[in-house]
């Protein structure tokens, strides 16, 4: 609006310049009402020194806001400024900061530090920091997807239908909240195939409408692995990521929470997973989530050509770390003693490792599982397994007699617990 006044005058002294002659009056027509208002602008001096860390004076203030030809009044430390309509670019304070620390100079900023806090929730922000650090490097990859997910692909993984559904969804393929992060991470996948990528490890971390009923969201950690387990080298030929690789990834993830805390395992029967090569997660006897093999039918359904594993994992559990506790070193000499046992089949190992823990005393220092066998010479719903026995005693030397009652007791509580025998 005061652009034409500046222009005409600028065409008439030209003409009057170059060709002679006096102007003539100005005929002006204004419609006030229809021009745009220009609203003053505030600025606060305790909140420009606040948001750039440093003091400048109100004298400074003011002559650099007038230097920018703004209209400017000075109440009670804060200032009203009018914008020229040439500066249509200012309209909050934060543009006026700009524009003061520009002329001021930006070399004159103070230089310090960045400053954070650790945030600890129940969804455990700085722990979920610590997850995800450990798969990166583990060789993992994080995605980020949308929180809504395929209605039938979820369906199919989970076997039922309680989804949340969005009323107006951004596409039919996006038209249910997740309750799992396995159709994000199987998506993922199928668009890397698609993209002749051949060895994928990912993850990411989300919140899932587990329960769709309150829409409560819990957070989680998710991972999957397709492919090799290594890039391809020449002295390696079979690599093929298993079951018991990705579960040296999860267990990996549980030590943050400390060294003495060890996940239990137990047969699921989980619609998306491989019946027997899958299990639920347990810790302090509470469920936490679950890892194993991609079903073989829905490996079909989405063109899956090899193994695929996943998991997940629900925050909440690692809400807390344990602080480790100090053991005095022993100065007295372990003696290890070997065992196999035959027993069933369908036994889990980690029931038997229990067992043995309790029933071997403090004098127990270390126990391994160290051989599984099936096959000839065992009966074909038996199993054998190879236990070594590590004692040591903290006050004195441990002789052989005291050794063997402590496997005697051992291998009876496993003939009580689960019919245990030992193998010739």
């Amino acid at each position: 609006c005061e652009l034409q006044a500046a222009a005409m005058e600028r065409a008439t002294g030209l003409i009057v310049n170059l060709c002679g002659g006096s102007p003539g009056p100005i005929v002006e027509a204004v419609s006030r009402e229809h021009l745009p208002e220009r609203s003053p602008v505030r600025l606060r001096h305790e909140r420009l020194n606040r948001v750039l860390g440093m003091d400048i004076d109100k004298a400074s203030v003011n002559d650099i806001l007038r230097r920018l030809e703004l209209e400017v009044h000075e109440i009670d430390g804060e200032w009203e400024v009018t914008a020229p309509a040439f500066r249509f670019d200012i309209g909050l304070e934060a543009d006026l900061i700009e524009e003061v620390i520009r002329i001021h100079g930006y070399d004159k900023l103070p230089v310090a530090p960045l400053k954070s806090a650790r945030i600890h929730s129940a969804g455990g922000t700085s722990v979920s920091d610590d997850l995800r650090e450990v798969l990166r490097q583990r060789g993992y990859h994080e995605v980020i997807t949308y929180s809504f997910v395929d209605r039938a692909l979820q369906q199919r993984i989970l076997g039922t239908d309680e989804d949340v559904v969005l009323l107006n969804p951004i596409s039919s393929e996006l038209g249910v909240m997740r309750r799992t992060l396995l159709p994000s991470l199987l998506s993922a996948l199928q668009y890397n195939l698609k993209r002749q990528q051949q060895r994928i490890r990912i993850f990411e971390t989300g919140r899932i409408y587990e329960h769709p009923g309150d829409l409560s969201q819990d957070p989680v950690i998710a991972g999957l692995c397709y492919g090799d387990l290594y890039p391809e080298q020449w002295d390696i030929k079979e690599n093929t990521c298993g079951f018991f690789d990705v579960k040296g990834d999860v267990e990996a993830l549980f030590r943050i929470l400390g060294p003495a805390v060890n996940p239990a395992y137990r047969e699921i029967n989980h619609p998306a997973l491989h019946p027997g090569r899958s299990a639920e997660i347990m810790l302090n006897n509470q469920s936490i989530g679950f890892l194993g093999v991609v079903h073989p039918a829905l490996m079909k359904d989405l063109d899956l050509f090899q193994t695929t594993l996943v998991f997940e994992l629900k925050l909440a559990g690692f809400s807390a770390k344990i602080t480790p506790k100090f053991k005095k070193l022993s100065k007295f000499p372990s003696i290890r003693r070997d065992i196999s046992i035959v027993l069933d089949r369908r036994i889990p190992a980690s029931e038997v490792l229990k067992c043995v823990r309790s029933a071997g005393t403090e004098l127990l220092e270390n126990l391994e599982l160290f051989d599984l066998y099936m096959g000839e010479g065992i009966d074909i719903e038996k199993k054998s397994l190879a236990l070594g026995l590590t004692f040591q005693g903290t006050s004195s030397t441990l002789i052989d007699k005291e050794v063997d009652d402590l496997v005697r007791s051992i291998l009876h509580a496993l003939q009580s617990q689960f019919g245990a025998t030992l193998r010739e």
